[in-house]
């Protein structure tokens, strides 16, 4: 009797380990889904503004990439005499990263539009540029 219940106790922990892992998988996909999401808010609003105010548009990315090149900057100011930091290079990936999705989501919601093109290659010169960041800081930080 004893060691059936040592059994069951042991089924039991099993499930219930097995169960919270499960969570955690959703949890961390759901999570990783809406973050996402809120990086590529930014450029949905940009592409929307495009539509209605041109002009307002383009203050509108030109003060969101000042920001990034902002974060940028000070990043590379905080660097440490060992050289440029991995901590630049990750934040460079990071914002190529994001703005790949933002490309990509923008693409998926809109590829149909007559409008969409132009705004496209914006983006993407802009993702074009931040990859050469990255290269040039690899190369440099190689040296």
């Amino acid at each position: 009797m004893a060691r059936a219940l040592i059994y069951l106790a042991l089924v039991i922990i099993a499930l219930a380990c097995g169960y919270a892992l499960w969570r955690l998988a959703v949890l961390r996909r759901r999570r990783g889904a809406r973050v996402r999401q809120e990086t590529s808010l930014p450029y949905e609003v940009w592409y929307a503004l495009r539509q209605t105010d041109p002009a307002a548009a383009e203050r509108f990315l030109a003060a969101l990439w000042d920001r990034l090149r902002a974060e940028r900057s000070r990043m590379a100011g905080q660097a440490t005499a060992g050289g440029p930091g991995t901590d630049l290079q990750t934040l460079l990936e990071t914002q190529v990263a994001e703005m790949t999705h933002a490309v990509d989501a923008l693409r998926r919601a809109h590829a149909g539009e007559p409008a969409f093109p132009p705004a496209l290659a914006i983006l993407e010169e802009q993702v074009r540029r931040l990859c050469a960041e990255v290269a040039a800081l690899q190369t440099g930080g190689s040296s």
